[in-house]
């Protein structure tokens, strides 16, 4: 993620791990769409646009392990939206970015 939280994975399999550059992870890269990580505005949850007061607040950001796996990645924002919703519950004046 970066720091507007847009997605980017990517794999380097041909490379040892202690032989990558950040050249090489770089050219790796690919963005992923919104829409395949992040769920639609649900009502119920609090979202925060942007950094409105962010850092007195927990960040919920998705798992994004499973992007190499289009079964699981399918599932991704439905994940995130479960798993802030149970968040939710324990915490009702915490508020969670999607």
């Amino acid at each position: 993620m970066d720091t507007h939280d847009a997605v980017w994975f990517g794999q380097v399999t041909y490379i040892q791990k202690y032989d990558l550059t950040v050249e090489d992870v770089t050219r790796n890269l690919i963005r992923i769409p919104n829409k395949t990580v992040y769920p639609e505005v649900t009502p119920g949850l609090t979202v925060l646009a942007g950094d409105d007061g962010v850092k007195s607040f927990h960040i919920k950001r998705p798992k994004l392990l499973c992007l190499d796996n289009p079964e699981e990645a399918k599932i991704l924002p439905k994940m995130l939206l479960e798993e802030a919703k149970v968040l939710a519950g324990f915490c009702p004046p915490c508020l969670y970015l999607l």
